[in-house]
């Protein structure tokens, strides 16, 4: 059986039609960790991956500032990508994610990761029963980079994020 290829200005050789292509976005991460140091490692990291990174020293509920009503106003997720430190003075990670489900956070749950130098038992039990990962401190790259591809596959680089807040 033979397959008639066609060949047109638009596609790049495999297929891909180049138009779809600009409208491929960067992949965002979102980082909550009140220890600056942390943050800029996570932050070179991702980059090097080719993320968008907004961090933040202190939690907040939603890092565009669009809740109303306790709910996200947006039709698209922040962020790809989420990791909060575990121990923060505001609010603990957990707190966080679960008030983020409560407003019905966009972020796929998969997507989301708590680090920290120690977590009791009943903190793990509650980060398994959410669907969030967890990092022990200080953080293997072997280990994160291959949590970065399980929660690659799972993103749609099609899909618009929502705007960033300016005072972020």
């Amino acid at each position: 059986m033979l397959i008639n290829t066609v060949s047109c200005d638009f596609c790049d050789g495999k297929g891909l039609n180049i138009l779809q292509k600009k409208n491929i976005r960067k992949k965002r991460a979102v980082i909550y960790d009140d220890d600056v140091e942390i943050l800029k490692i996570l932050k070179e990291f991702l980059s090097m991956r080719d993320y968008e990174v907004f961090t933040f020293q202190s939690p907040v509920i939603c890092p565009l500032g669009e809740i109303e009503k306790n709910s996200c106003l947006k039709p698209y997720p922040c962020a790809d990508i989420i990791i909060s430190d575990f121990n923060m003075p505001k609010m603990d990670g957990i707190t966080l994610y679960r008030q983020q489900l409560q407003m019905d956070c966009k972020v796929d749950v998969r997507n989301k990761a708590i680090m920290s130098g120690y977590m009791e038992e009943e903190h793990n039990k509650m980060l398994d029963e959410m669907g969030v990962h967890f990092f022990q401190k200080p953080i293997d790259f072997s280990d994160l980079t291959r949590w970065l591809e399980q929660c690659e596959q799972r993103i749609n680089l099609y899909q618009p994020l929502g705007s960033r807040r300016r005072d972020a």
